[in-house]
């Protein structure tokens, strides 16, 4: 079975709670569509984890690349506001590690994927990526690691763009893979700013569908009981929230 979530956003019960009832087996794969890190406190935790495990796949996040590109390049600027959107959880313990276990981590995220723009369900075809597809690519899967350093703002874009309000419906972008016979997975935005229908009895977010995407962030970055993370199983399209 293939199951996709998206924003952990540092929330180790939620992923302990996913992980505990999917049961992963040996030919099964969680595909985990970036920010697993920041907000909350165990990030560093959680990617720890996914490196011991071989059919767990990460994409990049904009909270993956904030780490990312501030330790490797020790931007003032951009750890000013990596720490404004609630890294410094993160950061601290990233510190705190030894340099092996720091490369390690940044070796997990330079060969976490960009995009997997054609993942095929039986039959039923998907475009993965964590915020927001690009047209140039459509035909293989892209990894941090395969991009070039000119390539920085494609790769910004492609994490941070955000899909909301009902802009979706003029996107030539979405209409175009949508016309290719391609369903965008994305996180990066919790469902209920997107639609705030999107949300169940109890007022915890939960996963957006329309034809031209799917929205899984069901806002582990939300604190106290709406916190929720949602995984949607792609074979039957069943949902599961924790």
């Amino acid at each position: 079975m293939n199951y996709v979530c998206a924003d952990i956003h540092g929330r180790w019960d939620k992923y302990q709670a996913m992980l505990e009832d999917l049961n992963l087996g040996e030919d099964d794969k969680l595909y985990i569509l970036g920010d697993v890190i920041d907000r909350g406190e165990d990030g560093i935790r959680i990617l720890q984890d996914i490196m011991k495990r071989g059919n767990i796949f990460l994409f990049i996040g904009n909270h993956e690349l904030f780490l990312y590109y501030c330790i490797q390049c020790d931007d003032e600027e951009w750890t000013e506001s990596w720490m404004r959107n609630g890294g410094r959880p993160t950061a601290q313990r990233f510190l705190e590690l030894d340099d092996g276990e720091q490369d390690a981590i940044l070796r997990l995220i330079a060969d976490s994927y960009v995009a997997i723009p054609d993942l095929n369900v039986e039959g039923k075809h998907y475009y993965l990526v964590h915020a927001y597809p690009d047209l140039r690519y459509t035909d293989r899967p892209v990894r941090v690691r395969d991009m070039g350093g000119d390539e920085l703002e494609l790769l910004y874009n492609m994490v941070w763009r955000r899909v909301s309000d009902e802009q979706w419906k003029e996107d030539e972008i979405l209409k175009k893979i949508r016309e290719m016979g391609r369903n965008v997975l994305i996180g990066h935005t919790i469902t209920t700013y997107i639609c705030s229908a999107s949300c169940g009895k109890d007022g915890r977010a939960r996963i957006f569908r329309d034809p031209y995407f799917t929205g899984l962030d069901c806002g582990c970055a939300i604190s106290g009981d709406q916190a929720c993370l949602g995984v949607l199983r792609l074979e039957d399209e069943k949902e599961f929230y924790y």
